[in-house]
């Protein structure tokens, strides 16, 4: 998703295809080069990443209210 406004309205966010991406930093706006993201495979990787796939897993179940 990319929001440009004119000149006199000065909002970019977002990316714009492949050419770049605009972003606020401290309320001021800029712009980098769109980079691919790396997905790295390690060993720690997948396993911090599978912790926070098991995560809601491991909290126990609410209980009902109980009435006094």
């Amino acid at each position: 998703m990319v929001k440009i406004i004119n000149i006199f309205g000065d909002v970019y966010s977002g990316q714009a295809g492949k050419a770049g991406v605009f972003a606020k930093w401290k309320g001021r706006q800029y712009r980098r080069k769109y980079v691919i993201p790396a997905n790295p495979k390690t060993t720690m990787q997948i396993a911090v990443r599978n912790s926070f796939t098991n995560e809601p897993y491991s909290y126990p179940t609410p209980r009902p209210p109980t009435r006094a």
